[in-house]
Protein backbone atom coordinates (compact mmCIF):
# COMPACT_ATOMS: atom_id res chain seq x y z
CA UNK A 1 0.00 0.00 0.00
CA UNK A 2 1.74 3.44 -0.88
CA UNK A 3 1.53 6.17 1.57
CA UNK A 4 -1.07 8.29 -0.10
CA UNK A 5 -3.34 5.13 0.07
CA UNK A 6 -2.22 4.98 4.24
CA UNK A 7 -3.00 8.35 5.29
CA UNK A 8 -6.48 8.69 3.79
CA UNK A 9 -7.35 5.44 5.63
CA UNK A 10 -6.24 6.74 8.84
CA UNK A 11 -7.41 10.28 8.04
CA UNK A 12 -11.33 7.88 7.28
CA UNK A 13 -10.91 5.91 10.51
CA UNK A 14 -10.18 8.79 12.85
CA UNK A 15 -13.19 10.93 11.11
CA UNK A 16 -15.52 8.08 11.89
CA UNK A 17 -14.30 8.02 15.39
CA UNK A 18 -14.79 11.49 15.92
CA UNK A 19 -18.43 11.01 14.63
CA UNK A 20 -18.89 8.05 17.18
CA UNK A 21 -17.40 9.88 20.02
CA UNK A 22 -18.46 13.75 19.56
CA UNK A 23 -15.21 14.56 19.28
CA UNK A 24 -13.27 17.61 17.84
CA UNK A 25 -10.18 18.36 17.06
CA UNK A 26 -8.59 20.80 19.33
CA UNK A 27 -7.34 23.76 17.52
CA UNK A 28 -5.25 25.37 20.49
CA UNK A 29 -1.63 26.72 19.71
CA UNK A 30 1.15 24.48 20.05
CA UNK A 31 4.15 26.18 22.60
CA UNK A 32 7.01 24.59 19.99
CA UNK A 33 5.97 25.70 16.68
CA UNK A 34 2.84 27.76 16.73
CA UNK A 35 0.97 25.28 15.04
CA UNK A 36 -2.75 24.09 15.84
CA UNK A 37 -3.04 20.78 17.80
CA UNK A 38 -4.16 17.85 16.04
CA UNK A 39 -5.40 15.76 18.55
CA UNK A 40 -9.58 14.66 19.66
CA UNK A 41 -10.27 16.57 22.16
CA UNK A 42 -11.87 14.75 25.22
CA UNK A 43 -15.93 13.69 24.93
CA UNK A 44 -17.96 16.90 25.75
CA UNK A 45 -15.49 19.04 25.55
CA UNK A 46 -13.54 21.43 23.00
CA UNK A 47 -9.69 21.14 24.08
CA UNK A 48 -7.52 17.85 24.14
CA UNK A 49 -6.06 16.76 27.55
CA UNK A 50 -3.31 18.98 26.92
CA UNK A 51 -5.05 21.51 26.38
CA UNK A 52 -7.13 21.44 29.51
CA UNK A 53 -9.65 19.63 28.09
CA UNK A 54 -9.48 17.23 31.45
CA UNK A 55 -9.81 21.08 33.80
CA UNK A 56 -12.29 20.96 36.66
CA UNK A 57 -11.56 24.69 37.45
CA UNK A 58 -10.24 26.03 40.63
CA UNK A 59 -11.32 24.18 43.38
CA UNK A 60 -9.98 26.04 46.57
CA UNK A 61 -10.75 29.76 47.68
CA UNK A 62 -7.60 31.08 46.67
CA UNK A 63 -7.58 29.31 43.26
CA UNK A 64 -11.07 31.29 42.91
CA UNK A 65 -9.55 34.03 43.60
CA UNK A 66 -6.67 33.88 41.57
CA UNK A 67 -8.75 33.29 38.69
CA UNK A 68 -11.07 35.60 38.82
CA UNK A 69 -8.53 38.14 39.16
CA UNK A 70 -7.29 36.89 35.49
CA UNK A 71 -10.57 37.56 33.72
CA UNK A 72 -10.62 40.36 31.51
CA UNK A 73 -12.55 43.81 32.78
CA UNK A 74 -16.28 43.41 31.22
CA UNK A 75 -17.05 46.80 29.46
Amino acid sequence: MNDFAERTARERKRQRRMERDNRVVCGARRRHDGEPCEALSERGKKRCKWHGGCSTGPRTVAGKIKCAANLPARC
